[in-house]
């Protein structure tokens, strides 16, 4: 079964999604995973630092006597990774220190660390200072055969660096996360507004075959209805006017001219129109709109400054305005009423104003208004309004009806380029 657009729609962002997530996963935790890497570098490179330090330190210690040692030992301990460095005994007494002054003092807990120590531990601290460093701490054999607990505190700008490397990548992986989103959403308006299209393509197909079938079957009953009313006009005509069976023919035409009026707006509405606008003055067009709308109604037209040219195809407007105006009429039937007609200009545009008395528009009906076949009207076909907007979109112009906004009744606006 072929899906429909909502299951493509909901298919497509499925898989967007889950590549989205997918992909952003495996980023986070590919940069977490280095990060983690960096971290761990960074702390072996300071144990491995500590740990030859320690070793020669020892063999200085072992090697040398007391004096010379402790004069190597300050010439070792004086590299600049080093922050400072001290060697106890089993008791945490101070036997050397980078700090002279520091010599003889004790460290209390340092005795206990002694007996957790193996082959050397080592921690990040801070200094009293607010700067990071790594502490190392590890047993030493003393110049006299004794062991000692050696400590030393390193600083940490080459491991910094590399974890602040590391760290930087999050700030290009969010970048990168934030580009991927933006392309996933823009992929998604992308694929929902092809598949929209389809459908919209689907259907304009559909309505042209609809439209091509309309114009067919409306060609056929005109010409059987064409037979239909010239048998009936001719029975009409030899029938006298005494006769019962005159009023079934006049009844018989006006239904033959109903028919034939729908069948005519359906033809105009189905086919395509070809346009040829010309300059014309909008003052006795709208006059013989007027005239072919309204005929002999009793009703008064009130006309406003109707001046002023339009680029429109001539036949099309006038169709076009004699189903606004009695659109117009229509509204007033129930109620004494005007007609009011005028124009004004509005930028390089001439607005043709038609408004009436009657009861306005309602709200469910707003929506609907050019729908085709939708009317309000016992006797309408409901096309009126759609062809006069399919007429005078076709000239480039625009057409709207709404309330009138100071007064009771509806306005039919229609805007075309003024010449």
């Amino acid at each position: 079964m072929r899906p429909n657009g909502f299951s493509k729609i909901v298919i497509i962002r499925a898989g967007l999604l889950f590549l989205l997530l997918f992909f952003s996963f495996a980023l986070i935790f590919t940069t977490y995973q280095n990060y983690q890497s960096a971290k761990e570098l960074a702390d072996q490179s300071l144990k491995n630092t500590a740990l030859a330090l320690a070793a020669t330190a020892e063999n200085v210690l072992t090697a040398t006597k007391h004096n010379n040692a402790i004069e190597k030992l300050r010439n070792i301990m004086s590299d600049r990774v080093i922050a400072y460095a001290l060697i106890t005994d089993r008791n945490g007494v101070i036997i050397y220190h980078t700090n002279e002054r520091l010599l003889g003092g004790r460290i209390d807990d340092l005795g206990e660390k002694a007996k957790k120590i193996e082959n050397g531990k080592g921690q990040w601290i801070t200094l009293g200072t607010g700067i990071s460093a790594y502490e190392f701490n590890s047993l030493c054999r003393l110049p006299n055969g004794a062991f000692g607990i050696l400590r030393l505190v390193l600083h940490t700008h080459s491991a910094e660096r590399i974890i602040s490397r590391a760290n930087r990548q999050w700030g290009v992986v969010v970048a990168i996360l934030l580009l991927l989103w933006t392309l996933g959403i823009l992929l998604d308006r992308f694929f929902v507004r092809q598949i929209d299209l389809e459908k919209e393509m689907a259907r304009e197909k559909e309505l042209g075959l609809i439209g091509q079938m309309s114009s067919v079957l409306a060609h056929e009953i005109r010409n059987a209805l064409g037979s239909v009313k010239g048998y009936v006009q001719y029975m009409d005509e030899k029938t006298p006017a005494t006769d019962s069976k005159k009023g079934i023919y006049s009844l018989i035409l006006q239904g033959t001219d109903r028919i034939e009026t729908l069948v005519g707006d359906m033809l105009t509405f189905s086919r395509r129109e070809d346009y040829r606008l010309e300059s014309i003055s909008i003052e006795p067009l709208l006059k013989e709109s007027v005239s072919l709308a309204l005929g002999s109604w009793p009703r008064k037209i009130d006309w406003k400054e109707i001046k002023g040219n339009v680029r429109a195809d001539r036949e099309k407007l006038l169709r076009a305005l004699i189903n606004l105006i009695r659109n117009a009429m229509e509204a007033m039937q129930d109620t004494a009423g005007t007609v009011h007609i005028a124009t004004t200009k509005k930028g390089g545009n001439l607005v043709i104003c038609i408004e009436d008395d009657g009861p306005g528009i309602s709200d469910e009906v707003r929506e609907r208004l050019f729908v085709p076949f939708f009317t309000t009207k016992a006797s309408g076909t409901g096309l009126g309004l759609a062809i006069a907007k399919k007429l005078v979109e076709g000239m480039g112009g625009k057409l709207t009806l709404a309330n009138r906004p100071d007064k009771k009744g509806a306005v039919a606006t229609v805007q075309l380029l003024s010449d």
